[in-house]
């Protein structure tokens, strides 16, 4: 599955954390520095299992810790309206 980042949205990346702003309704959403790389890799061109074996390279986390922080990631990025499904 492919996501992309909403475009009524800004970040910025301050000591390789995102904090995300909608732009609508003025909220802020400040992330971790896994969700940080979840959100770098949300491109549209990066599948879910490609941003998992970076989370894995990266963090040094099994890939069942790996699949289960992004499926949590996505779901609540969704839920917030962050970001939305891309069909290719």
């Amino acid at each position: 599955m492919l996501y992309t980042k909403r475009e009524s949205l800004s970040w910025a990346f301050n000591e390789n954390k995102v904090t995300i702003k909608d732009e609508a309704s003025g909220f802020f959403f400040p992330l971790n520095d896994v969700g940080s790389l979840i959100w770098d890799m949300i491109d549209g061109v990066n599948e879910k299992e490609d941003i998992i074996q970076e989370i894995t390279r990266c963090f040094a986390v099994t890939k069942d810790v790996a699949e289960r922080d992004v499926e949590e990631m996505i779901n609540s990025m969704l839920e917030y309206d962050l970001i939305e499904s891309v069909n290719p």
